[in-house]
């Protein structure tokens, strides 16, 4: 039998998972058991913090971060979903177009690098490039599952009605498959952050640009620091997500 939650004690319990995390992190470097270049304690952390790089630098790096991580995504999004849905739903475009994003799906987005630095140097472009390259093969597969997905009975329905190809489409279709559409939305967007990293391997801003300096110089703390906002703007683009969807998808709670 599953046993429900209420909102307070789900916020409970994930602050108390990450409070064994914190205590864990802050024993073992306390001794320290572990060497601080491998695992750096708050004191080394604040340090490299102060030495590392300004706060201009930071939010230079936040937001050029931000802007490729959306820029990218929202490419991706205009581009997968009337791909995916004219996959779902057009057997001609489904048998034309399903092979070749079938086979980018699996393409390592790393192995894309080499040629977005040929086709567009290291400018904004190439990193935008690798993020929206990184979400659009696999998001416009799911979006293609998800219209693939509405009941039959639906879409006989329409058509029964009198209901053109179109209405079927934009009335019953896509509404029926948006919950799901959403939810791939959501799942491609964290895709986005981690590709984030391989698109700024290059260039002189960003996170992940930050991420890969820190650790050429041995500057271990700044690496968590990174590592840890990635993680902590992935979780509230998550949270944003599904607060969003109670608004925009009430029939589906």
């Amino acid at each position: 039998m599953w046993i429900s939650l209420t909102r307070g004690q789900r916020y409970v319990l994930g602050l108390m998972s990450v409070g064994v995390i914190v205590i864990l992190w802050l024993f073992v470097t306390w001794k320290p058991l572990v060497s601080p270049l491998f695992l750096p304690g708050a004191e080394q952390i604040v340090e490299q913090l102060e030495k590392g790089m300004s706060l201009r630098q930071w939010a230079g790096d936040f937001a050029a971060s931000n802007f490729r991580v959306l820029f990218g995504f929202v490419l991706a999004v205009v581009i997968s979903i009337p791909i995916g849905v004219m996959i779902g739903m057009i057997p001609i475009v489904d048998a034309l177009v399903s092979p070749f994003v079938e086979m980018m799906r699996y393409v390592p987005v790393p192995a894309l690098l080499p040629l977005s630095i040929l086709w567009f140097g290291i400018d904004e472009s190439q990193k935008i490039l690798i993020i929206l390259f990184g979400t659009m093969f696999q998001l416009a597969t799911a979006v293609a599952f998800a219209v693939r997905s509405v009941p039959v009975g639906f879409v006989e329905t329409g058509l029964t009605l009198g209901l053109s190809r179109w209405r079927v489409l934009t009335s019953i279709a896509i509404p029926a498959a948006s919950p799901a559409i959403y939810d791939s939305i959501r799942v491609s967007f964290g895709w986005a952050w981690s590709y984030l990293v391989v698109a700024e391997i290059v260039g002189n801003s960003g996170i992940g640009y930050r991420l890969m300096a820190s650790q050429r110089y041995l500057q271990t703390g700044l690496v968590f620091i990174g590592i840890g906002e990635l993680a902590v703007l992935g979780w509230f683009s998550d949270v944003v997500f599904r607060r969003m969807r109670r608004v925009l998808l009430p029939w589906a709670q």
